[in-house]
């Protein structure tokens, strides 16, 4: 989902679950709090997306301009660590967000997704 004031736009994965966007938002831990007009804000730029498995939506160190709240699924945040190699930093879950480097500047992907 992207923040507003922010030019591209993305969203969660599951095209095939029924409900609104706004509910289904308002069903993860990151919109539960929101109010019904924020949810049907950030709905309304918001884009829903299925990505296949194994595919990367940020790459660590590339600009940053979206964010995405997880709607089904999981992703890994993974970070390159000198001599080791790719390390896993956390999975993400339903209702998880990524991608926030997209409202902070210097708006660079701290991992890869």
């Amino acid at each position: 989902m992207a923040l507003p004031g922010v030019a591209a736009r993305w969203h969660g994965w599951d095209v095939t679950a029924g409900g609104s966007l706004a509910t289904r938002l308002g069903s993860t831990w990151f919109g539960a709090g929101l109010s019904n007009h924020a949810r049907e804000r950030l709905a309304a730029l918001a884009e829903l997306r299925e990505v296949d498995p194994g595919a990367v939506l940020l790459r660590e160190g590339a600009d940053t301009e979206r964010f995405g709240v997880l709607l089904r699924g999981l992703l890994a945040l993974r970070v390159a660590v000198a001599g080791r190699g790719t390390a896993t930093l956390m999975t993400g879950e339903p209702g998880d967000v990524f991608g926030w480097s997209a409202a902070v500047p210097p708006y660079r992907a701290t991992s890869t997704v």
